[in-house]
This record gives structure tokens, C-alpha cells and sequence, in this order.
């Protein structure tokens, strides 16, 4: 697979038939915040890393804290990349999965419980992965067959293994399947199904998986009251999720007022909808503070604000209402550490605020305003151009690709070109299906019937060149 692959997938549910509909190639985890380090991946599919280091989450070599981007040492082919608390995770084009960082609850995967490791090493027993997600000390990753799998501590049944043991090896997690998207919090994880449903396992102490009061979940648990849901958005002891219908739900904690509602209270559940956020592309969810990606490309943030993470210029304590981030428009993907945040604009450049006591805000200072923050977006300093930014002002029309997940004929429509031919790839980016025999037609289809289940790619050829997108075979 090469970097146009992995895309945003916006679902669009009609009567009887499920629709993926896939947007710019950058909004996979192309930037990533986590616990005060920040990641990114470049174009050549190498990353940079900066921050807070002592744990080696930079990936580099060494143990110092870097004010600037530098190169995560000995791993290529990367095409996502998630930050846990003080460990990092990454995954290759070849579908396996590398680890850095704090290992003292086994986070790394690699059969080891060390104080840390500062060069990337291979997850063992992992292939066929298709997404990764770092909790606080625990991570979870999600196979091109829809089964999720997970490692580390477990002492809160993070891990939906069953039990309350940690592992220092991958293990599947129970009773989920045909999951297509992944979160990993601070002591819970939860997971989004096929069929719009939410999953969530692990600690119950702020109602993020049941209704509060501390429980353990040592399985996934369905949360009956959200349907229809597209995506979802895992902070430490909240979560969000957006409905098909474009409304936003948030369930968890709010005692800093991170829903958004207006208030402060301990905690959110059922889950409640924001009425005040509308035309949200995407969310992303820090320790105790949310953000948001509008329609219009700018961002909105609340919570928590005494690290300047609001980004609106004060270092209030707590706004519980949604307030625009300064100065940022043209803005393509959001991503949140612990207590600071990134942005992406489609001149390529990135842009952070908040907490910048170890560098991770990237501008090449360790604070400023004597509040250790920047309370208003500053540059990245010394960034590599990142993966899919060169094809995001190049993106050609839509393709609509049906059922999806689908298990014998896949429909394919373009509006305004016509598909001069079709390929499906397999994880690996190897070629199963070929038809270049189309001409110009807006529609067409082809038997999957025979291939087995798991993650796909459907490769559309038009007269503006080729576009993958992703699609399921059960």
C-alpha cells in the first residue's frame, strides 16, 4: 500500500444499504498528540516526533526532551501513528505494528516488561492490522477481519480480555466483531461496529461505559442508546460520537466541563447530544478538553482551559461552551494530546496550542507568558511535508461505493467522471480482482464474491488519475 490508501470514511445509511463515503487521504492519524509528545508522518512514510522524551516516545535514540521535530529512528512504510501518555505506536504499510516508549506495563507488546524502549520495535503476533490506538498504559489495535486485540495494563479490564490481568502480548478482545473504528483511553477502550453501534470496556469510574460508580467491564459492553453512529472519539475518561445524521453525542466525564453543554457536572450518561454543534467534520478528544472540526475548516475547543489548550487566546480554567480557536482556517485534521492540540492546515503547515512544558507544541521554545502554554496556535517548527498533504487540493469527485460492507457484488458510481477501469487490493496492496476492460461509465460492479472476508481496497481508475477506497467483505 503506498500513502493515498488510507482514507476518512464518512458513512451515509439508506434503507437497506450502507454507504462509505471517502474524503481526504490526511485525515487518518497523520498527526497525533499524546501525553506532552506529538507525532506526525511525513510523505516518504517516515515520522517525526517531539516533546517530552524520558520514556524514548520520541522513537530517536535517546532520552531528551526535543522543542523542534526529529525523526523517529529505523522504521519506514508507516501510514498511521498514535500517542499514548508516554509510548507511541505505528502502523506499517505491511499491516504490523511498532512500539516505542514506556514499557512498564507491557504497552510496547513485545513480551517485555522494561522501564522503556527508545527505538521502535515490532509488536509481536500482529499482522493484518488496519488501525492502532494508545491508551495511558495500554494499547489496542483493530485486524483487517474486524477483531480487535489488545495489550498492556489491564488492572481496569481496559483490555476486554475477560480478566484483569495484564498482558504483555496482544490478545483478543472479547465478543467483538465487524468492527471498523478504535479508541483507547486512559483506563477504557471502546470500539464502533459495522452495524453503527459503540462497544466500551474497561473502568466505569465517570459513566463512559455504563452508568458510573467505578465498576471494572472486563468485556466490551453495548451501549444501547447510540445508533447510527459514524465515528468516535476516545479522551481519557470521555468519548464522543457523531451520528449519521451529523448530530454529536458525548458520554464520560464533564467536571471540566469537556461535553460542551454549557455546564459542569460529574458526568454524562446516557449519552447526550450537543445541540450547539453543527456541520462537524470530526472530533478529537484530549485529557479534559474536546475539539472540533467544522465544515468550514476552522475549530472550535472547550474544557479545560488553564494550559491555554482552548486556544482562544485566555488560560481560563473551564468553559463548558464551544469556543472558536484563533486564527485557524483551511484547517484538514485535528488531533489532541493530554493537555495540548495540533492542527493541520492544507498548505501543509502544522499548528499547535496549549501546554509546552517539554516542547510539544514544536515552535522550537519550552514555554512562554510564564505559563509553560501558548495560548493561541504557533507554528511547527522544522516539519517534513506531510503524507497526503500534496493531494489535497487535487482530490477528484466523489465515488460511491455500495453495500459496505458488501458480500458478493460491489457497486461503484462516480457522478461527474466516468471509471475507465477497477482493481481490488488486499491489505497487503496486492492486486485479487482486475477489470481495466470499462470505458466512461458513471456505474459499474463486480463480483467479491470469492474473496475472503476481511479489508479491502477498491482502486478506481478515471481521467484524473487513480483513487483507492476502503471496503469490507463479510
Amino acid at each position: 500500500m503506498n500513502k493515498n490508501i488510507i482514507n476518512k470514511i464518512r458513512i451515509a445509511r439508506l434503507p437497506g444499504i450502507l454507504i462509505l463515503f471517502f474524503v481526504i487521504p490526511i485525515s487518518a492519524q497523520v498527526i497525533s498528540g499524546g501525553g506532552a509528545h506529538s507525532l506526525s508522518i511525513c510523505n516518504d512514510n517516515t515520522a517525526m516526533a517531539w516533546g517530552l522524551n524520558v520514556s524514548g516516545q520520541l522513537g530517536n535514540g535517546d532520552t531528551l526532551n526535543r522543542n523542534i521535530p526529529v525523526q523517529v529512528n529505523g522504521i519506514t512504510g508507516i501510514i498511521a501513528i498514535s500517542g499514548g501518555n508516554a509510548h507511541t505506536l505505528a502502523l506499517k504499510n505491511d499491516g504490523t505494528v511498532w512500539a516505542w516508549g514506556a514499557n512498564n506495563k507491557g504497552q510496547l507488546g513485545n513480551g517485555t516488561q522494561t522501564f522503556h524502549n527508545n527505538i521502535p520495535t515490532q509488536i509481536i503476533g500482529l499482522s493484518g492490522i488496519i488501525a492502532i490506538s494508545a491508551g495511558l498504559n495500554h494499547s489496542i489495535a483493530l485486524k483487517n477481519d474486524g477483531t480487535v486485540w489488545a495489550w498492556g495494563k489491564n488492572y481496569n479490564g481496559q483490555l476486554g480480555i475477560g480478566s484483569l490481568q495484564d498482558t504483555l502480548y496482544p490478545a483478543k478482545v472479547h465478543l467483538l466483531t465487524n468492527i471498523i473504528a478504535i479508541g483507547a483511553g486512559q483506563e477504557f477502550s471502546i470500539a464502533l461496529k459495522n452495524d453503527g453501534t459503540v462497544w466500551a470496556w474497561g473502568y466505569d469510574d465517570y459513566c463512559q461505559i455504563g452508568g458510573g460508580g467505578g465498576g471494572n467491564f472486563i468485556e466490551p459492553l453495548l451501549d444501547t442508546s447510540l445508533q447510527n453512529i459514524v465515528s468516535i472519539s476516545c479522551g481519557w475518561r470521555h468519548y464522543f460520537a457523531i451520528k449519521n445524521d451529523g448530530t454529536v453525542w458525548g458520554k464520560g466525564d464533564n467536571t471540566s466541563g469537556q461535553m460542551g453543554l454549557g455546564s459542569v457536572f460529574y458526568c454524562s450518561s446516557p449519552p447526550t447530544q450537543n445541540n450547539t454543534l453543527f456541520g462537524i467534520k470530526s472530533i478529537a478528544c484530549g485529557a479534559v478538553n474536546t475539539i472540533a472540526l467544522k465544515a468550514d475548516s476552522t475549530v472550535l475547543a472547550w474544557g479545560y482551559g488553564g494550559s491555554g489548550v482552548l486556544g482562544d487566546g485566555t488560560t481560563i480554567f473551564l468553559n463548558p461552551n464551544p469556543v472558536p480557536v484563533v486564527g485557524l482556517t483551511s484547517i484538514v485534521s485535528i488531533a489532541c494530546g493530554s493537555g495540548h492540540s495540533l492542527a493541520l492546515k492544507s498548505d501543509g503547515t502544522l499548528w499547535s496550542w496549549g501546554g509546552n512544558g517539554y516542547g510539544q507544541l514544536g515552535n522550537g521554545t519550552w514555554s512562554t507568558a510564564g505559563c509553560m502554554c501558548d495560548s493561541v496556535p504557533v507554528q511547527v517548527n522544522n516539519l517534513c511535508i506531510l503524507l497526503g498533504v500534496e493531494e489535497i487540493n487535487n482530490e477528484v469527485e466523489e465515488i460511491n461505493i455500495y453495500p459496505n460492507p458488501c458480500t458478493s457484488q460491489l457497486g461503484i458510481r462516480i457522478d461527474e467522471l466516468g471509471i475507465k477501469g477497477i482493481r481490488i487490493l488486499n491489505i497487503l496492496g496486492e492486486v485479487v480482482i482486475s477489470d481495466w476492460s470499462l470505458v466512461n461509465s458513471k456505474s459499474a460492479g463486480i463480483d467479491v464474491g470469492n474473496l475472503a472476508k476481511g479489508l479491502y481496497f477498491v482502486e478506481v481508475k478515471t481521467e484524473k488519475g487513480i483513487k483507492r477506497k476502503k471496503f469490507v467483505k463479510e
